[in-house]
């Protein structure tokens, strides 16, 4: 695809969505920061290989069927939420297998508290390229 500009703030308001698959494109911005956390349906999230900008929101899906949360290639900075370590329980997100962040912009203090909490086996961090 090559899909460009912001994501439009209105993609949260689908709280049924199952699948969003936005990677490989040329979207640029910022993630849409609210109104993910009702998306109880969601099995995963794609926002990798694009041009997007800030942070990871601080609220993700409460889904126990969520499997993975795409983010990197991107240019993404920013403290990420320790809000997150919410899927290392797996008796609630049994099927939750991991956070990609690599190839971004973070700092190790910014993603640090996440990666204590949910392991290097379910927080990906790779390659950072902070400024």
């Amino acid at each position: 695809s090559n899909l460009t500009g912001p994501i439009p703030e209105s993609i949260t308001t689908n709280d049924r969505l199952i699948i969003l698959s936005l990677g490989w494109n040329n979207f640029t911005g910022q993630i849409p920061q609210d109104g993910w956390k009702d998306h109880n349906q969601t099995r995963y999230l794609r926002f990798s290989s694009n041009d997007l900008t800030g942070p990871i929101p601080n609220e993700l899906p409460d889904s126990d069927r969520l499997q993975y949360l795409y983010f990197q290639n991107n240019n993404l900075s920013g403290t990420i939420s320790t809000n997150h370590a919410k899927y290392a329980d797996s008796n609630t997100y049994s099927r939750f297998n991991w956070i990609d962040i690599s190839n971004n912009r973070f700092h190790e203090e910014e993603y640090q508290s996440l990666l204590d909490e949910l392991g290097s086996s379910k927080l990906i961090v790779g390659d950072q390229n902070p400024d």
